[in-house]
């Protein structure tokens, strides 16, 4: 017997919404089990729960969630530098990473991320099989993985001016085919 309006993921959403008006803006915003009679205006994650929650609520969840995506984008950007500084990823790679770590989560994150990783394997095996390249990559890296264990000096992979482009696989739409693939897979 109320008007449910909502803007987003979820929002206005009530089981026996009372008699007045649930409108949200966000995430989850106007969730309410019976909620209240009257005026129940929420913007941001999980805001509007039960009568009368409004703004105060809402700001202290929108703060609570961007820490905390904020926080997930910058570990993965902590942990994948190094690759990025020796060669071996671009830094949108990196910065796309972050970015699903921030919006999935932790779980559903690695999940994404090894699914890219596993399908930009098997894109540059089929390059370097196509370009009948693969011993010359293999032979290169187990070199480049000798002479960094004995001189305990870590240097560039990737060099295009000696290595060409041919190698180069487009990561982040690996990232990008992963990270669908869990979210349609998780549902």
């Amino acid at each position: 017997m109320g008007l449910e309006v909502g803007m987003g993921l979820g929002a206005g959403v009530g089981l026996g919404a009372g008699m007045g008006l649930e409108a949200g803006l966000g995430l989850g915003a106007g969730v309410g089990l019976g909620a209240g009679m009257g005026l129940e205006a929420g913007l941001g994650l999980g805001a509007g729960l039960g009568p009368g929650a409004g703004l105060g609520a809402g700001l202290v969840c929108i703060l609570t969630a961007a820490a905390g995506f904020a926080a997930r984008m910058a570990l993965v950007w902590a942990l994948g530098f190094p690759f990025f500084v020796l060669g071996m990823t671009g830094a949108g790679d990196i910065k796309m990473a972050g970015l699903i770590a921030a919006s999935l989560g932790i779980r559903d994150s690695v999940t994404a991320v090894m699914a890219g990783l596993v399908l930009g394997a098997v894109l540059a095996l089929g390059r370097m099989l196509h370009q009948g390249s693969i011993c010359q990559r293999f032979s290169y890296l187990s070199a480049y993985i000798r002479r960094t264990v004995q001189t305990r000096k870590a240097e560039k992979y990737y060099c295009p001016q000696r290595d060409g482009y041919g190698c180069v696989i487009p990561f982040g739409a690996c990232l990008y085919a992963g990270t669908l693939l869990t979210v349609l897979w998780r549902g």
